[in-house]
């Protein structure tokens, strides 16, 4: 009694996205395949999401994202895989000169802008990193 969905979309009205998912809809969806991936996000349109939850924005960049996820008799298995290109986190005028943001908040983007910039493929210019989904 397998369903499938394939869709493609655009996400935040740029990027493009397309996903498929095969499952029992008349299951308590204890099995599953999803799959889904998003190319060509603008980092700046993530903005109102990184800056309410993460305390800090983007200036510029590019990226993807890769999810795949399964379950089988309710055991959760699978990743999310962002890829960031050309990121731009911290800018002095912008967040040490800017009235609005208070100082803790320009060293934690000043933090986060650093780290970013230790931890990226330097010759290709882009980060990524795998989180891995088990439950």
């Amino acid at each position: 009694r397998d369903a499938e969905f394939k869709g493609k979309a655009r996400l935040l009205g740029h990027a493009d996205l397309e996903s498929t998912a095969r499952f029992d809809p008349f299951s308590n969806f204890e099995d599953f395949d999803f799959r889904l991936r998003a190319t060509g996000i603008q980092l700046k349109k993530l903005n109102d999401f990184s800056s309410a939850y993460a305390k800090f924005d983007f200036n510029a960049g590019d990226g993807d994202v890769v999810i795949e996820a399964q379950a089988n008799k309710g055991q959760l298995s699978g990743y999310i895989k962002p890829l960031l290109r050309n990121v731009d986190v911290f800018n002095w005028q912008q967040d040490v000169q800017n009235k609005d943001k208070g100082v803790f908040r320009s060293i934690w983007e000043a933090l986060v802008g650093t780290s970013e910039t230790v931890l990226k493929n330097q010759r290709e210019n882009q980060f990524a990193t795998r989180v891995d989904l088990s439950g």
